[in-house]
């Protein structure tokens, strides 16, 4: 009877003991669950989620594109440890939408420096842009750039004016543009 007694206060001990883990560590992953969710997430646009960081133990449920400019939800899972799996046998994954505030990408269109001969007709101003994310390009944008300069056919040779671009039209809703002007050189075509 005695053994028996030392078997039985044994076992009731060793659940105990495995009852008050299971305890600290359901206390544990609530405190996780509510208190570590990540805020402030920021990236830019044309960035993937794998770009905008985490606190230890969070990662993003997929990897994607953040989307266009402002907020935009994206689900996260936080992993447990493999201890913590152990002891909740019935775990699954839970995702969490989390907020990631996209800001614009820098879109920088140059004015190609160029020449004009005296007294010929103005010649074509072209331009560059660099910056473009995704897969887009210039012809899927609306609008047109504003082109500007004061040089015309009767420009005396030898001067040389500036060429100024602006916004115009032109429509790119993701992008904060930047705006690097140029000039254009009046030259004398027999000279050359």
């Amino acid at each position: 009877m005695k053994k028996q007694l030392k078997l039985f206060l044994a076992i009731v001990f060793a659940m105990s003991i495995a009852l008050m883990s299971i305890a600290m560590l359901t206390a544990c992953r609530e405190d996780e669950d509510t208190s570590q969710i990540p805020t402030n997430l920021t990236a830019t646009f044309g960035d993937v989620l794998s770009s905008v960081e985490l606190p230890n133990g969070w990662e993003w449920y997929q990897d994607a594109m953040v989307g266009d400019v402002g907020d935009n939800v994206h689900y996260a899972v936080f992993n447990r440890s493999e201890e913590e799996i152990y002891y909740y046998y019935d775990y699954e994954v839970e995702k969490v939408p989390l907020t990631v505030t996209v800001k614009r990408a820098v879109l920088t269109v140059t004015i190609n420096d160029t020449w004009w001969y005296a007294g010929e007709e103005k010649p074509v101003i072209t331009y560059t842009i660099s910056g473009f994310k995704t897969d887009d390009h210039r012809e899927r944008f609306d609008g047109a750039f504003l082109i500007e300069t004061e040089a015309s056919s009767t420009s005396p040779v030898g001067t040389v004016y500036p060429i100024t671009i602006s916004q115009g039209t032109f429509v790119a809703p993701n992008y904060e543009i930047v705006f690097i002007n140029g000039q254009i050189d009046i030259r004398d075509r027999e000279s050359e």
